[in-house]
């Protein structure tokens, strides 16, 4: 066998001749350089840091001020209808109330109204809405979380600022609530007037626990590193508790110490990080000597592994080829030999297993390609029965002998319709009014031989649905010969279509004579294996019924089927489920 020098042979060699000094150099590179790269990554860490504490606060920040746009989207029950935006203002004003209980209903709308907002984040210790009545007069309500009425607020008079922003009104040391909190507001405008108009409505103020805060600027904390938020110029809040309510001077930074700062931001609150410099650096130097340490251990287990490495690869990518060679050839029966966890022995798994299901499904094709054969060419040779063909040949002759008028020539039309019809691909779609009119044509050939003995009806929508070719003929016919024909009488037999979801159920019933559930349980038998039907001296027993069941699990799949249910002495019903199409689908 020829040998061949593959990707991992030169891999090896190549690490061989060109990998200690290169090695050697980068180490030497690397102690000059590593310093400046380690302060240049930690910044960049710590820049992230800082954005990431900013994005945080910021969408903390964001959450409650669409709390505060609650004004302006509020639906308050039965009065949905209105315009959303405007509803609040209704509410406040009293204009949907009644004089007489105008501020009980009003009471108790906002009662609601802050009840919601409190209820909106867990962290809201209490709601206030500062406001004017349609008189000019001054509402305060206030609710904190622990109660369910309404109490006089505490925050003053409603603000005249035309913002309409968010804005940070205390600083964090207010204890209202048994634990420190923060206020924001937001000023609620009528916005019915032209814009530059603008006329206030009143202010809503939520009281939010500071530990929300607290959280996020401690997760960004550690060692050596204090995290603050800086409002104005002075730090609002920081993990550093000596640091809030003084004044925060970007320029003087304290020596032994980096500040890093977050400029992009879109609430009052700028984050700040100021960094311990002996604490940051101090794992490089512990760092460096372990580097000068681990080189050499590390020279010899390189070149040790790239030799055993290059060595087990090659001879499995080879194991791989071979196997590429028997597909490529036509043996499918290939399992490679799977030795180890790594990508190697993951691809060797995946390639036997894409081996496998390729067989299995040339096969599963094959095997359904040959049925739908066997289906076709059946369905072909068992919809007019020889005998049913004589008979009825035999009857138009003797029609035409004895009378030789439009009788004999409705009936040559039906049979010579019936047959043009058969003739074609079974699995072609029709639309479903054409299959009901070969069955009533059907039926007319059969009465024209017994002299009206058997009835026809047809109920349900039908219009504009499509069916495969011949899936109801075959049923029918099965209903007459094996149904009604043996009672010796006259017979009924109904088609009923119905649309249930995205399907259509066809059912055909008749009052033959039925079966008793040792021949349905034979019948479920037949459907269920792949012979195609049972024969006596006479016909084929239940091939239509097999035919169609097995045409529409092959063009549909498994959720559609053909179903018999039958009672000795009262009729048997046949259900045909298929998915819903028009004939633009």
């Amino acid at each position: 066998m020829r040998f061949r020098f593959g990707i991992f042979h030169k891999f090896g060699l190549l690490a061989l001749l060109a990998g200690f000094l290169p090695m050697s150099l980068a180490v030497l590179i690397a102690f000059t350089a590593m310093h400046s790269s380690y302060i240049d990554t930690l910044k960049a860490s710590y820049t992230q840091s800082v954005s990431s504490l900013q994005e945080r606060v910021d969408a903390a920040i964001e959450s409650y001020d669409t709390i505060l746009s609650m004004p302006y989207y509020y639906s308050f029950g039965e009065m949905r209808n209105y315009r959303s935006s405007d509803v609040f203002r209704q509410v406040l004003y009293g204009e949907i109330y009644s004089p007489e209980t105008m501020e009980e209903e009003r009471a108790r709308d906002i009662t609601a109204f802050l009840q919601n907002i409190i209820r909106s984040d867990s962290y809201i210790r209490g709601a206030h809405f500062i406001g004017r009545d349609r008189d000019g007069n001054e509402l305060s309500f206030y609710m904190n979380a622990t109660s369910s009425y309404l109490q006089e607020s505490r925050m003053g008079h409603a603000s005249d600022e035309a913002s309409k922003g968010l804005m940070i009104l205390s600083g964090t040391d207010r204890m209202e609530y048994g634990a420190p909190v923060f206020t924001l507001a937001r000023n609620y405008f009528d916005i019915r007037t032209p814009i530059g108009e603008d006329i206030l409505i009143g202010t809503l103020y939520i009281d939010v626990d500071l530990s929300r805060i607290r959280y996020i600027v401690s997760s960004a904390a550690s060692d050596g590193t204090v995290a603050s938020l800086l409002a104005d110029g002075r730090c609002w809040y920081s993990s550093d508790s000596s640091l809030i309510g003084t004044d925060y001077d970007p320029v003087e930074v304290p020596d032994g110490r980096m500040v890093f700062y977050c400029m992009d931001h879109e609430y009052p609150l700028e984050a700040v990080l100021s960094v311990d410099t002996s604490i940051a650096f101090r794992s490089v130097n512990l760092l460096m000597v372990m580097m000068l340490l681990l080189l050499t251990a590390a020279t010899v287990i390189f070149i040790t592994g790239v030799f055993l490495a290059s060595r087990r690869f090659s001879r499995q990518v080879g194991t791989m080829m071979k196997g590429m060679d028997r597909i490529g050839q036509g043996d499918l029966d290939v399992a490679l030999p799977v030795s180890g966890s790594d990508e190697i022995a993951e691809v060797s798994e995946r390639f036997s297993s894409m081996a496998r299901k390729l067989k299995a499904y040339i096969d599963k094709a094959y095997t359904a390609q040959l049925r739908q054969r066997e289906a076709e060419i059946t369905a072909l040779k068992s919809q007019i029965y020889p005998h049913f063909l004589y008979n009825t040949l035999e009857v138009i002759r003797m029609t035409a002998a004895s009378e030789g008028d439009e009788k004999t020539a409705l009936m040559i039309e039906a049979l010579s319709e019936q047959m043009h019809y058969l003739i074609g691909r079974p699995e072609d779609s029709v639309p479903l009014e054409k299959e009901i009119d070969i069955v009533r044509k059907y039926i007319y050939l059969i009465n024209c031989r017994t002299g009206g003995s058997i009835m026809l009806s047809v109920s349900g929508e039908t219009e504009g649905m499509i069916v495969p070719k011949l899936i109801l003929q075959p049923v029918v016919e099965n209903s007459y010969i094996h149904g009604i024909k043996p009672r010796g009488m006259k017979g009924r037999i109904a088609i009923e279509t119905r649309i249930e979801g995205s399907d259509v159920v066809i059912s055909v019933l008749d009052n033959g004579v039925g079966m008793d559930e040792k021949q349905l349980e034979a019948i479920r038998t037949l459907f269920a294996g792949d012979d195609i039907g049972i024969k006596d001296e006479y016909a084929w027993k239940s091939i239509g019924l097999k035919n169609v069941y097995d045409r529409i699990r092959l063009l549909y799949g498994e959720g559609y089927s053909l179903s018999v249910d039958s009672s000795v002495g009262v009729g048997t019903v046949v259900t045909i489920t298929l998915p819903f199409m028009r004939a633009d689908q």
